[in-house]
C-alpha cells in the first residue's frame, strides 16, 4: 500500500513514485545522469554563439578600426543602437517562428536549421569589409534569426531530455553556456584589440577576427546535433513509441524495462493523449493526420495560449518575466559596457574593455551556483534575491554619477565604487535572472502548446531586448543618472511579481504544471478523460503495484512552498482535504500539503501503534516546526528540550492541586472581579480579556508568583509574546529554509518576540535578585527564606533550570496553558450560553460538591457533569487531527507500508464524528460523557485519553498539563456559574472558525454577563 493525494492540496501519486526512484537532485543528480547532461552541454554550444554575440559587438563598436569602416554612421546615437539592437530584433522574428520549427521538424532538426541560418548571418558579416553598413545590419539581423531560434528551442530540447531531478540544472546550463561565450567574446575582443595598434593603425582584422570566430562552435553544432538523440516527448507525441522508450531507457542508462523508464513514458504518453483528444474533440475537422492538418494545429495550440485563464496565466508569467529580464538593464551592461565604464571615468579605452572583460568572467562565476543548486533553491526566492540586489546596484551607481558627473578625474575612487556596482551587479544576475527566466517559460508549458509558449516568452524577452538595446545610447547620454534609476524602480517591480505573482515549479515534471496553473479539474469531463487514459495505458497499475515494497515517501519538503492555491486551500478547506483523503483512500494513508511541507495522514486505527512507538517523536517535530532555535524563539526549546525539565515540573508539582487550588482560586476570584465586574445588569465583556486574561492571570500565580501574577505589564507581555510567536511561525513557514535565518530579523512579529523576551528577562530576573536578596537577608537573620509555591521557584531549585533563562521557562509555560487552555475556555462558555439548559443542573452540582464554596481536590472530582460538558465541547470543536510526530528513522505500518525517515505525521481524528461510536455525533449532548461513564466507561473523564477522543495526544507524548489545566478549567467555570449569568449578544453565534487543523473561535464574539 502506497501514500497517494487526493485533491489540488495533495500530491499525485505517480510525482512521489518518481521521486522515491530518482533520488536525489542538483550537483550529485547530474553526476548521476552524466549521459543527460552530456548531450545538454552540447546542445548548449547555441547558447555559446548566443552570448558571444549578445558581449562580441560591445567591443567592436568601440574600436577604431571599426569606427573607421562604418563611418559619420556610429556616430549617431540611435543608429549606433540600430547596429547593436538590429541582431535582437531578428532573434525576435527567430523566435516566433521557431515554435512552428520546433513542432514540425522536432527539436532536433529544429536546432540544425536555426544553426544553418546563424552561419549564413555570420558569413554576410565577415565578408562585408568592402561593403558598407547595410550589409553588416543584414547580417547581424540574418544571425539574429539563429540567434533567437536557438535560444528557444535548446532550452526546450534540455527541458524535454532531462529528468525532473536535474531540469533545472540542465536547462540553467544554457545560461551557463551564454555567459561563457559573454566571456570570452569580451577577452577576444580585448585582444584583437591590440592588432596593429590601439589607435588609427588598428587594422579591420581587429574587427573582423571576432566575427570569424563564431563559425567554429556553430560548425561543432551542426554536426555533433547530428548525432544527438530526438526528445523522447516529442517522439512519443508523434506516434514514435518504440524509439521514445528507448531514448528514456539510454538518457537515463536504466533497462527499457526499468520502473522508473515505464513510469516516465507513461505519463508523458497519458498527456500527449489526453491533448490529442482534447483538441480532437474540439476541432473534429482536424482529427484525420495530414501535414495541413498538424500546421493547422499549431495555430490551434497558439490561439489556445489566450483562450482559458489557466492558459493566460502562463502567458502573463512567461511574457511578464522575460520583460523584466530585459529591463533590469542587464544586456544595456553588455552592449555597451565600454561606453558606461567611460562614462564612469575609465578614459582609455583598452582599460574600459579590461573591465568589460571582467564582466564576462564574474558572470560566468555566478551562474555556476545556478547549474548546481537551482533544483534545490527553487526558482522564487533565487530571482527574488537577485532582483532585489540588482536594483540596489542600479540606485548606488545613480547616486554615484549624479554626484560626480563630469568630475571622475579627481574622484577615481568614487569610479571605481561605481564599476565594482557594475560588476556586483552581473553577478545578482549571473545566479538568478539569467537562469531561472529560462527555466521558468521551459517548463511551464503543456506538451502540445509548449513549443509556442516558450517561443512566445522569448519573443518577449527578444522584443524588449531590442528596446534596451535601441535606446540605451540615447538614455546614457540623455539621461545620464537616470537610466540606473529606471532601471532599478523595474528590477525591484520585478521583484514583487516573481514574488506574488509567479509560482514555484521546483522539481515538478513538466505534466505537472497544469496543477499548479489550474488547468485541473476545471471540468469533470478533463478528469474522467485523463482518468481514462490513465486506466487505458496502464499508468494506475504502475502507480500502485506492488506498493507494499515501497516506502511511503515524502517529496520534498518546500515543494510548492509558496503555491499560494494549495497553501490556502489547507487553511481554508482542510476539513473538506481530510474528508476527500478518507474517502478515497479509507484505511490508508494519503499526504496532504501543509504551509510547512508534506504531512501523512494516517487512520484513527493507527492511534495505537502510534502512541508509543519509539520510532515517533512529538518534541523535536515541535522544535523543528516552530524554529526553536531561532532568535527571539527559545522559548520553544525550553518547552521541549531533551531534558524535560519543564515537563516533568508540569507533571509532577503542578499538578498537585492541594497545593495549586487555593492559590488558583484566589486569583481567579480577583481577576473575574476586575474583568467581569460586580455589576448586576448585562454588560459586553472584552472577548480577549474575559478569557484569556482571567485564564492568563490565574496561571501566572502558579507561573511566575506573586510578584508579577496580576502585574499588567507582564500580563501584556506574556500573552503578546504567544500571539507574536506564533504569528511569526506562520510567516517563517512561507521563506525558504536556505533564507529564514535571514528572514527572521526583518518579519516584525519575530522583532517583536526579541523585543518582549527581553523585556520578560529583565522583569523576571528582578523578581529573582528580589527572592535572592530576601533569602539572604533570612540567612543573616537566623529567619527561615520566605517559600514560593511556583513554577519561577522550581526553576530555580532545579539543577536542570541552571541552562535556561528563568524568564524563558515562563514564557514556555505562558505558551503551553493560555492558547489551548483560553480557546477551550471561550468554547466551555459558547456552549453553556447556547444551551442554557446545562446551566442550573450544573450549579446545583458545583454546589453539592462544595456547598461552602472552598474547592478542593475532591469538589473538583465530584463535578462530573461539568467534566463531562468539558470533554463533550472538546468532541464537538475538536482539532482535525491528532498525534503529530516526527518519524526518526524508517518504520513500518501496522499493514506493511514504510515510513522513510523524516516523515512528518499526524492521525485523523475523524473517530469523533463516527457515528458507530458516538450517536448523533453531529449533536452537542452535554451529558454524552456522564452517561457514558455511568456505564463503565473509565476514558470518559476529561483529562483521559482514548483511541476514539485522543485530544490531548496518547501515550509517551501526551500532554503532561492536561490536569493542571483541567482543574484550572473547573475551578473558573465553577466560579463563573455560581456568581455570573451569562448570555451570547443578540445576533452572534460564536461558531469557529476552522484554520487548517485548528478550529478558532470567531474573536467577534460578545458574550454578555451579569453578577448574581
Amino acid at each position: 500500500m502506497g501514500v497517494a493525494p487526493t485533491t489540488v492540496g495533495t500530491y499525485d501519486a505517480a510525482l512521489q513514485r518518481r521521486q522515491a526512484l530518482m533520488g536525489a537532485s542538483g550537483a550529485r543528480a547530474l553526476v548521476k545522469n552524466w549521459k543527460v547532461a552530456r548531450i545538454a552541454a552540447f546542445a548548449c554550444i547555441g547558447g555559446i554563439l548566443y552570448g558571444y554575440n549578445q558581449g562580441m559587438f560591445s567591443g567592436i563598436l568601440t574600436m577604431p578600426s571599426f569606427e573607421r569602416h562604418m563611418g559619420d554612421y556610429i556616430k549617431n546615437q540611435t543608429k549606433k543602437g540600430w547596429l547593436t539592437s538590429i541582431l535582437e530584433l531578428g532573434a525576435w522574428f527567430g523566435t516566433v517562428m521557431s515554435g512552428a520549427i520546433a513542432e514540425l521538424c522536432s527539436r532536433k532538426y529544429g536546432i540544425l536549421i536555426a544553426t544553418c541560418v546563424f552561419i549564413i548571418g555570420v558569413v554576410i558579416q565577415a565578408t562585408a569589409i568592402q561593403a558598407g553598413y547595410q550589409v553588416i545590419l543584414a547580417g547581424r539581423f540574418i544571425t539574429g534569426m539563429g540567434v533567437g531560434s536557438l535560444s528557444t528551442i535548446v532550452p526546450l530540447y534540455n527541458s524535454e531530455c532531462a529528468p525532473p531531478e536535474v531540469r533545472g540544472a540542465l536547462v540553467a546550463l544554457q545560461q551557463l553556456a551564454i555567459t561563457f561565450g559573454i566571456m570570452i567574446s569580451f577577452w577576444i575582443d580585448y585582444g584583437c584589440h591590440f592588432i596593429g595598434g590601439t589607435g588609427e593603425s588598428q587594422k579591420d582584422a581587429a574587427w573582423q577576427i571576432p566575427i570569424c570566430l563564431q563559425l567554429a562552435p556553430a560548425l561543432i553544432l551542426l554536426i555533433g546535433m547530428a548525432w544527438m538523440p530526438f526528445s523522447p516527448r516529442w517522439l512519443i507525441h508523434h506516434g514514435r513509441e518504440e524509439e521514445a522508450r528507448e531514448v528514456l531507457a539510454n538518457l537515463r542508462d536504466l533497462p527499457s524495462d526499468h520502473e522508473l523508464i515505464e513510469l516516465e513514458f507513461l505519463e508523458i504518453k497519458a498527456q500527449s493523449l489526453f491533448e490529442k483528444r482534447s483538441l480532437a474533440e474540439r476541432f473534429p475537422h482536424l482529427q484525420e493526420d495530414t501535414a495541413m492538418n498538424t500546421f493547422k494545429l499549431q495555430f490551434v495550440a497558439i490561439g489556445a495560449l489566450f483562450k482559458s485563464m489557466a492558459m493566460f496565466k502562463r502567458v502573463i508569467v512567461a511574457t511578464v518575466t522575460m520583460f523584466f529580464q530585459q529591463w533590469t538593464g542587464i544586456n544595456a551592461v553588455l552592449y555597451y559596457a565600454p561606453q558606461i565604464f567611460g562614462q564612469l571615468g575609465l578614459s582609455s579605452n583598452t582599460t574600459s574593455l579590461l573591465a568589460t572583460g571582467v564582466v564576462g568572467i564574474v558572470m560566468f562565476i555566478a551562474t555556476v551556483p545556478a547549474v548546481l543548486w537551482i533544483d534545490r533553491l527553487g526558482r522564487k526566492p533565487v530571482l527574488a534575491v537577485g532582483a532585489l540586489g540588482m536594483g540596489a546596484c542600479h540606485l548606488i551607481i545613480a547616486v554615484i554619477l549624479a554626484k560626480n558627473i563630469d568630475q571622475f578625474e579627481t574622484h577615481k575612487a568614487a569610479g571605481w565604487a561605481a564599476i565594482c556596482m557594475v560588476w556586483l551587479f552581473v553577478v545578482h544576475f549571473g545566479y538568478s535572472w539569467g537562469p531561472c527566466a529560462w527555466i521558468i517559460i521551459a517548463e511551464i508549458w503543456p506538451l502540445s502548446t509548449r513549443p509556442y509558449g516558450t517561443s512566445l516568452g522569448a519573443s518577449s524577452n527578444w522584443m524588449n531586448n531590442f528596446i534596451v538595446g535601441q535606446v540605451t545610447p540615447d538614455m546614457l547620454t540623455g539621461i545620464t543618472y537616470g537610466t540606473y534609476i529606471l532601471f532599478g524602480l523595474l528590477t525591484w517591480i520585478g521583484a514583487a511579481f516573481i514574488w506574488f505573482v509567479v509560482p514555484e515549479t521546483k522539481r515538478l515534471s513538466l505534466e505537472e504544471m497544469d496543477i499548479i496553473f489550474g488547468s485541473e479539474g476545471t471540468a469533470l469531463a478533463d478528469n474522467e478523460r485523463m482518468a481514462e487514459i490513465n486506466r487505458e495505458i496502464g499508468l494506475e497499475n504502475i502507480i500502485y503495484r506492488d506498493q507494499s515494497s515501497h516506502h511511503a515517501e515524502v517529496p520534498e519538503k518546500e515543494m510548492l512552498l509558496f503555491h499560494r492555491r494549495a497553501n490556502h486551500e489547507y487553511k481554508t478547506n482542510a476539513r473538506k482535504l481530510l474528508k476527500d483523503g478518507a474517502a478515497k483512500h479509507g484505511q490508508n494513508p494519503f499526504a496532504i500539503l501543509v504551509p510547512n511541507g508534506v504531512k501523512i495522514i494516517l487512520p484513527p486505527s493507527c492511534v495505537g501503534w502510534a502512541k508509543n512507538n519509539k520510532d515517533l517523536d512529538h518534541q523535536q517535530l515541535i522544535r523543528d516546526e516552530y524554529f526553536a532555535s531561532y532568535p527571539g524563539f527559545e522559548v520553544q526549546h525550553v518547552l521541549h528540550h531533551p531534558n524535560r525539565m519543564v515537563i516533568n515540573m508540569v507533571q509532577g508539582k503542578l499538578s498537585k492541586t492541594d497545593k495549586t487550588l487555593p492559590i488558583l482560586n484566589e486569583y481567579l476570584q480577583a481577576g473575574l472581579s476586575d474583568i467581569w465586574g460586580e455589576e448586576k445588569y448585562w454588560k459586553t465583556i472584552n472577548w480577549e480579556d474575559g478569557t484569556t486574561g482571567v485564564i492568563s492571570r490565574a496561571a501566572a500565580s502558579i507561573f511566575v508568583g506573586p510578584e508579577l501574577a496580576a502585574d499588567p505589564e507582564w500580563q501584556k507581555i506574556s500573552r503578546a509574546y504567544v500571539l507574536d510567536y506564533f504569528g511569526a511561525v506562520g510567516e517563517m513557514h512561507l521563506w525558504p529554509s536556505w533564507l529564514r535565518s535571514l528572514a527572521v530579523w526583518y518579519i516584525p512579529s519575530a522583532s517583536a518576540c526579541r523585543v518582549g523576551l527581553k523585556r520578560a528577562r529583565e522583569m523576571v530576573n528582578n523578581v529573582v535578585a528580589k527572592r535572592r536578596l530576601e533569602e539572604e537577608e533570612a540567612k543573616s537573620q537566623g529567619k527561615e527564606p520566605p517559600v514560593y509555591y511556583d513554577a519561577l521557584a522550581w526553576t530555580l531549585e532545579s539543577p536542570l533550570g541552571k541552562e535556561f533563562e528563568p524568564a524563558d521557562v515562563q514564557l514556555a509555560l505562558a505558551m503551553a496553558a493560555l492558547f489551548t487552555t483560553s480557546e477551550l475556555f471561550r468554547q466551555i462558555l459558547i456552549e453553556i450560553a447556547r444551551h442554557p439548559e446545562v446551566i442550573e443542573p450544573l450549579r446545583q452540582e458545583i454546589e453539592d460538591a462544595a456547598p461552602d464554596h472552598d474547592f478542593t481536590a475532591l469538589s473538583l472530582v465530584k463535578m462530573q457533569l461539568l467534566d463531562s460538558l468539558m470533554k463533550e465541547t472538546q468532541r464537538h470543536i475538536p482539532s482535525l487531527v491528532i498525534l503529530e510526530r516526527l518519524v526518526t528513522r524508517d518504520t513500518r505500518l501496522p499493514d506493511g507500508t514504510v515510513l522513510a525517515k523524516g516523515t512528518h505525521i499526524a492521525i485523523d481524528s475523524r473517530d469523533m464524528y463516527d457515528p458507530e461510536i458516538f450517536e448523533n455525533p453531529e449533536e452537542f449532548d452535554a451529558w454524552r460523557y456522564y452517561k457514558r461513564r455511568q456505564d463503565g466507561d473509565n476514558t470518559s473523564l476529561f483529562v483521559q485519553s482514548s483511541p476514539e477522543h485522543a485530544q490531548f495526544g496518547m501515550g509517551k507524548h501526551a500532554c503532561p498539563g492536561r490536569f493542571f489545566a483541567g482543574s484550572e478549567l473547573k475551578l473558573c467555570l465553577a466560579q463563573i456559574l455560581l456568581k455570573y449569568d451569562i448570555r451570547l449578544n443578540e445576533g452572534c453565534s460564536g461558531k469557529p472558525t476552522e484554520v487548517g487543523f485548528l478550529s478558532v473561535i470567531d474573536p467577534y464574539t460578545q458574550l454578555e454577563v451579569r453578577r448574581r
